[in-house]
């Protein structure tokens, strides 16, 4: 069966969850920025399409971060509840005393602060420095005078909400008392709802399935769109602010259309031109007699073959296996589908319309063939995409890596020793007690979350699907990628991310150069080509281009600004490298 019939993949398979969505998920619990920005920018934005999810599932991702949302609000709420309720049934003085109570444990927090930054600060100078120096201590010595009033201050007022709440208990004891209770309560159910978050985060550590049994509608939805064909991306803004010439990717400039696959780390550019060529012996043999005026091949009949021999990379022995993915991944403008939308169906695209447009008849969207490679628990993803266009007699390929790096360590935790169990659910209620003045400030958090749910509830499931004036559907956000760590700091990483890149580059090159012979093309500089591509050392922790890939008889490649400007010269025959 050729690979454009393949049924489009609207569900995940069913195996595990990889290690990278269990750490998104346990991230939802630790992080709270993170939190919101799967509640804000993806769970209730119906209205722009999902990024696709490289190595992880989005879908048990955004399920427990409702979860984790509505234990995070379940404390400020009892807080609010407490401060609120007695003043409906006229108890003035239980509200006060609860008042008193929390105001307390926020200058205790406060107090605690000041107290450790004093005593970090509070070193004598040395004599023997200089005077550039001794102004230094000096002004040191200034913050800690004023931080010492401000220790003063608070303690002032610790002193004075102490007294009023004494003073509120003596003149009602019984509304006292019972101000007394609400803030034992208060920290009970503290205490409770960070015991279920650890226990949570317990069973996304050691579950075989983190999806929900039953979807909801959006659920469904943003499953559709996390593994959909086509890919709605944004173009940059127009602006009249002078750009850098020595970006490092002129191609696509400072940000990377392949939005989810992470930092783009290697291209080729320009693009590599192929003329259609007939082999011969005769080197000075006319242009027009050896150049095909009909290609003997169509772009579709190549990307079937590029598919099947990169998937043999699945089919060696265990110990040598590459766990590739191959796909056809589309990317189409936001404004170029302002009024066409057939490209978003949740069927996918229809194997006539894939072909239509990996052939070039149909210009409304940019094809590539997407390499995905997953490793440590798809903790790191290298994903290689290629771009195959026949026009003008010529075979243009172009080729761009991203790599996908690790979570952070905050989301990581929960696998360390001793950070799930028992032990690790008790601990959980212990710190969030002692977190629980900083939770008392977090109430102003609060009406976040009336909002996400009354936005989940209003806005639907998809909004993406019907034209709708002034509204833009590009994907913004990835919720991986946003948290994922920085090229330059992931140490080996690098070596093994490049050279997977390395490997699916040589796999399509011997691919493409085969299916030139077998169509009568002569490959014999393409060769030379692949050749020098393959066997390119690279600038490891920076990005890598690769320059001046004109192929065939006469082909030549003009430099770039970049190339001027840092005075690399990209040969007509033989290319050179960045």
């Amino acid at each position: 069966m050729s690979t454009l019939h393949a049924a489009p993949r609207q569900k995940s398979p069913p195996r595990p969850p990889s290690d990278a969505t269990r750490h998104l998920c346990a991230g939802v619990y630790a992080d709270e920025k993170f939190r919101d920005m799967v509640i804000g920018e993806i769970a209730t934005a119906s209205f722009q399409r999902v990024a696709p999810s490289y190595g992880f599932d989005l879908v048990p991702v955004m399920h427990h971060a409702w979860r984790a949302t509505h234990l995070g609000a379940v404390p400020r709420i009892a807080i609010v509840f407490a401060l609120l309720t007695p003043l409906i049934w006229g108890l003035s003085a239980t509200s006060a005393v609860v008042a008193c109570g929390l105001v307390l444990l926020v200058l205790l927090r406060h107090a605690l602060h000041l107290s450790t930054k004093i005593a970090n600060e509070n070193e004598p100078p040395l004599r023997n420095r200089k005077r550039k120096v001794k102004r230094r201590f000096s002004l040191e010595g200034w913050r800690w005078k004023k931080e010492t009033r401000q220790l003063k201050h608070t303690g002032v007022c610790a002193l004075a909400a102490m007294a009023f709440m004494l003073l509120f208990i003596g003149a009602s004891p019984s509304q006292g008392q019972l101000g007394l209770y609400l803030l034992g309560v208060i920290a009970a159910i503290t205490f409770l709802s960070a015991t279920v978050r650890q226990l949570c985060v317990n069973h996304i550590q050691k579950a075989s399935r983190l999806r929900p049994h039953k979807l909801s509608r959006r659920e469904q939805k943003i499953d559709e769109q996390q593994y959909h064909d086509c890919v709605v991306y944004r173009r940059p803004q127009h602006s009249s602010e002078p750009t850098d010439e020595l970006a490092s990717f002129p191609l696509f400039g400072e940000e990377s259309p392949f939005i989810g696959a992470g930092e783009a780390v290697y291209q080729w550019d320009p693009p590599m031109n192929v003329q259609l060529l007939r082999p011969t012996e005769n080197e000075n043999e006319p242009l027009h007699k050896r150049e095909h005026a009909i290609p003997p091949f169509r772009a579709h009949e190549l990307v079937e073959r590029l598919h099947q021999k990169v998937n043999e990379l699945r089919t060696d022995e265990p110990n040598v296996r590459l766990p590739v993915e191959v796909r056809n991944r589309v990317y189409a403008a936001e404004s170029d589908l302002s009024k066409d939308r057939t490209l978003l169906s949740p069927a996918g695209i229809e194997p006539d319309r894939m072909r239509a447009l990996i052939n070039g008849e149909d210009d409304s969207a940019l094809h590539f063939i997407e390499v995905s490679v997953p490793s440590h628990g798809s903790e790191l993803v290298t994903t290689v995409f290629l771009h195959v266009k026949l026009q003008g007699r010529t075979l243009t390929l172009f080729c761009v890596a991203c790599a996908l790096t690790r979570n952070p360590r905050e989301f990581q935790r929960v696998k360390e020793y001793g950070q799930n169990g028992k032990r690790a659910v008790l601990a959980a209620g212990a710190q969030a007690l002692l977190r629980l003045p900083q939770e008392i400030s977090d109430c102003l958090r609060l009406p976040l979350y009336p909002y996400y749910l009354t936005k989940s509830l209003l806005l639907g499931s998809d909004r993406t699907l019907r034209p709708r004036r002034n509204i833009e559907i590009g994907s913004k956000v990835s919720a991986r990628e946003e948290h994922a760590q920085e090229w330059r700091q992931v140490q080996f990483d690098q070596a093994q991310v490049l050279s997977h890149v390395k490997t699916v580059e040589e796999r399509m090159l011997g691919a493409i150069s085969d299916f030139l012979h077998e169509n009568n093309v002569d490959n014999s500089e393409f060769d030379k080509r692949a050749k020098k591509l393959v066997q390119n050392s690279f600038n490891i922790g920076s990005n890598t281009t690769i320059l001046g890939s004109a192929v065939g008889h006469g082909a030549y490649s003009t430099n770039t600004s970049a190339d001027h400007n840092k005075g690399v010269s990209a040969p007509s025959d033989h290319g050179g490298h960045q």
